[in-house]
């Protein structure tokens, strides 16, 4: 059950709806889930593109899109989720390059996978940076080798390149 409070905010910590044939667009609206915390909704047909706003819910700390139809590219504001620490994103039909993070950003973020999408172009050196001691990133997964020829996404710091076979 989902609760309001007097501004018609949700107050669910948890939205958790994976596994259950969803499909069709998500609304970009989750900027007013206040309390939002998990989103998972992986292993759906979720299509379209991944609502910006998801990166604006102010405590949003796990995202999980596997495994659904996603398309277009990942948002430029993935980065302002600042309690974010792990994003799902692999096997949809994403496109485009990866969006780099400011200095400061996603300080938390400990998994971040994005194999098995359409992604292309280099892993950006911010999110690389992620990966230093002092980052917290553990898991960053992308199509970064294919022995069938080039790589997709070409990442120096990846913890696991991926490939189709």
């Amino acid at each position: 059950m989902l609760t309001l409070d007097s501004t018609n905010s949700i107050l669910s910590e948890i939205l958790g709806l994976s596994d259950n044939e969803l499909e069709g667009p998500l609304m970009d609206s989750f900027d007013s889930l206040v309390a939002l915390q998990t989103l998972d909704l992986a292993d759906n047909n979720i299509g379209g593109p991944i609502p910006p706003s998801i990166f604006d819910a102010p405590n949003i700390r796990l995202v999980y899109l596997s495994k659904n139809a996603l398309t277009g590219s990942i948002p430029s504001n993935w980065g302002s989720a600042q309690y974010l620490k792990d994003l799902y994103l692999d096997s949809n039909l994403l496109d485009g390059m990866i969006p780099p993070v400011d200095d400061g950003q996603v300080p938390d973020l400990s998994e971040f996978l994005l194999q098995d999408n359409d992604l292309t172009g280099d892993m950006p050196e911010s999110i690389c940076a992620l990966r230093t001691p002092e980052g917290m990133l553990e898991d960053l997964w992308a199509d970064c080798d294919d022995s069938s020829g080039p790589a997709e996404v070409t990442c120096s710091c990846c913890t696991q390149c991926v490939f189709d076979e």
